[in-house]
């Protein structure tokens, strides 16, 4: 008689409990609140008569912005699956919670050192106050100590495995990256706002009559340096006082900037709205307006919106410009930049 012998079949090891899982549940979730504090700061001093402006940047915006959307994505993913699945509870990390969690990590690591090489090359061509901001010193913090124990769950783990996973991971986030800044997609501002000119800075006066079409042309100027070619869509005066009236906005070509009046405006320009930047070249903005009325009018800053693909970026320019109607018989408008001194 043959006789049949069960033998069970032989299950993995479980995980070992670990109050590491809590740490690491705890760096993501002061990620996901660090992100909301501003990580860039820049400030353009006020001068001629203008305000002062201060742009800030959260994690998801500013520089490496996609690593940003992504971290929060990301972070936001192994929070809800550590507290659905209990991974914190049980205090037992499964494999895909070591690869969400470095997935994190590296993006972290992808945006605080884009910030930091971003912020250095502003500073080194422009005076003032480096753009590295306080969510920047918080997320180096976090990435330090996330580091620390993602390194201390792995030796817990003691699985060869989940090591190769975790290194693949952190490897190819990283190889991704390194074309991304390459690009230019990576800058405060996109591919038309290198970090060493960010913010712009110049000025602008002009002196008309009210009714009379007036043309910026000599100011704004749009350097493509990078490795793309984005699609302008489109220019905005904000915080302009009175409010600024705008007719149209072009990009010169055929003529040179200053040449463009009312007359050859179709020959010298075409409309900004779909205009394509190729890599080494630059534009220059033309702004047509019509002043209704005497006085002095001033734009606050200029807004530059574009696409590259499904991204869009939007570029902060604090160049002043200014346009005065001055009364019968006077030169110049009390208060513009002809009339005092920075």
């Amino acid at each position: 008689m043959v006789q049949v012998e069960e033998r069970r079949a032989i299950s993995p090891a479980p995980t070992r409990a670990s109050p590491i899982v809590w740490l690491l549940v705890g760096v993501t979730a002061s990620i996901l609140a660090v992100s909301a504090v501003p990580w860039e700061r820049f400030c353009s001093p006020a001068m001629w008569g203008f305000p002062g402006f201060c742009f800030h940047a959260a994690a998801w915006s500013g520089s490496a912005a996609l690593a940003g959307v992504l971290l929060d994505a990301l972070c936001t993913a192994f929070v809800v699956l550590a507290l659905a699945r209990g991974w914190a509870r049980n205090r037992r990390l499964p494999t895909g919670g070591f690869i969400l969690f470095a997935a994190c990590l590296a993006l972290l690591a992808v945006k605080v050192s884009v910030v930091f090489v971003d912020a250095a090359q502003t500073t080194a061509d422009q005076s003032g106050a480096s753009p590295a901001f306080v969510g920047q010193w918080l997320g180096l913090a976090l990435l330090l100590v996330g580091a620390m124990g993602l390194l201390l769950a792995l030796a817990e783990r003691a699985s060869l495995s989940v090591t190769v996973f975790v290194l693949v991971t952190v490897v190819v986030i990283g190889a991704l990256a390194v074309p991304y800044a390459w690009s230019g997609l990576a800058w405060w501002g996109g591919p038309l706002s290198p970090p060493r000119y960010l913010g712009g800075g110049n000025a602008e006066g002009i002196r008309t009559s009210p009714g009379r079409v007036s043309f910026f042309q000599s100011l704004l100027s749009l350097h493509n340096v990078s490795h793309v070619s984005p699609t302008l869509d489109g220019v905005k005066l904000i915080g302009s006082s009175p409010p600024f009236p705008v007719r149209g906005t072009y990009v010169i070509d055929g003529c040179i900037s200053g040449e463009v009046t009312a007359r050859n405006l179709s020959r010298c320009t075409v409309p900004l709205t779909g205009s394509v930047v190729s890599p080494s070249t630059s534009h220059w903005v033309v702004i047509e307006f019509v002043l209704p009325g005497r006085g002095l009018y001033r734009a606050g800053w200029t807004r530059v919106d574009y696409h590259v693909g499904p991204l869009h970026y939007e570029l902060f320019r604090t160049d002043q410009m200014e346009a005065c109607a001055p009364e019968p018989g006077a030169k110049h408008c009390p208060g513009d930049m002809s009339s005092q001194g920075p």
